[in-house]
């Protein structure tokens, strides 16, 4: 229904007075609409308080956060990133070496920190292509996650290092950094997110065309 019907009794405070009834008329929309904001206020209080907690406890964290912004500053944000191909089969060929790359790099990496590195398949094509007609107007060199990985780490120690290995890898060249350390989403998520450039060895390229298995230790393996 579009509407609700919000009832309640109440004995009057007079002796012998009738009970009586006030019914409220309402949008189920509005009541809805003012029961979930509701519940998101006490959200972001109850987040607020914790991730408050978390800042204090880690006395380094205002200076990891002042020298992420300082490296996003170094690298700023001149329109959308793009990738070097259009075709969106080409594209998904040199991904898929760079994949290998990545999480190859990634894993050193992770395990120099003491860090735990989280290594998801390469994005299947038919969702480039869906998060390219629905995000990018079919543009598909707009999408840059068909390749990933990530760190997790537990300490702002190990943030820092992660960084300063992934900005000195000879292997990568980052592009962008997004910081959301110093703007988290409403939702209470926080991390860096690296955009980095690899160059693929053409011997990798072919093998995947011909669907030779690649060895670890292999020229560009992982």
């Amino acid at each position: 229904p579009r509407w609700a019907t919000i009832s309640g009794m109440e004995k009057g405070k007079m002796a012998g007075a009738m009970p009586y009834t006030l019914e409220v008329r309402a949008p189920v929309h509005s009541i809805l609409r003012h029961d979930l904001h509701s519940k998101v206020c006490k959200y972001e209080q109850v987040y607020s308080v914790v991730r408050e907690y978390l800042v204090r406890s880690e006395h380094d964290y205002d200076h990891f956060v002042a020298e992420m912004q300082e490296v996003t500053a170094e690298r700023p944000d001149n329109g959308p990133l793009r990738q070097h191909l259009t075709d969106a089969h080409l594209l998904y060929q040199q991904a898929c070496a760079c994949h290998l790359l990545l999480q190859q790099e990634i894993r050193t990496i992770a395990q120099a920190v003491g860090g735990t590195s989280l290594l998801p398949q390469v994005k299947k094509i038919h969702r480039v292509l869906e998060k390219s007609s629905l995000c990018y107007e079919g543009h598909v060199d707009r999408v840059l996650d068909i390749a990933r990985a990530a760190i997790e780490v537990n300490t702002i120690e190990q943030m820092r290092r992660t960084v300063e290995l992934v900005l000195s890898s000879p292997r990568m060249r980052v592009v962008r950094v997004k910081d959301r350390f110093a703007h988290p989403t409403a939702g209470g998520w926080s991390d860096l997110q690296i955009n980095v450039e690899i160059d693929v060895e053409p011997q990798l390229l072919a093998a995947l065309e011909t669907g030779e298995t690649i060895r670890s230790g292999s020229s560009g393996g992982g």
